[in-house]
């Protein structure tokens, strides 16, 4: 088994990082993306321990915020055909709900 050269580097990350590229000038630790997740160097707001901080990558973000645009436009369309006039409020509310829920 071989490591690929373009996907394989080693970086600075831990508990001392940080510390360590403020004496040197590089300012903050570098961030990895790994398992659909951009991992980056934190402390905790209570004690100020290092923590390993998780984000969702960015690509998947904007992928899910056009399905939340197209979702919108399909029920803005049929909010306002005459078929759903009739329909309780309740039930227009819940399922502009379940067309908007997204990972936030």
């Amino acid at each position: 088994m071989e490591l690929h050269p373009e996907k394989t580097r080693l970086i600075e990350f831990g508990p001392s990082a940080a510390e360590r590229r403020k004496k040197r000038g590089q300012g903050k630790p570098e961030t990895f993306n790994f398992l659909g997740f951009t991992h980056m160097c934190g402390t905790s707001q209570k004690a100020g321990y290092f923590v390993v901080k998780r984000k969702t990558i960015g690509k998947r973000m904007a992928f899910r915020e056009a399905q939340r645009k197209q979702s919108l436009a399909r029920w803005c369309a049929i909010f306002w055909s005459s078929a759903f006039i009739f329909v309780t409020i309740g039930t227009r509310a819940s399922f502009l709900c379940m067309s908007c829920e997204s990972h936030p």
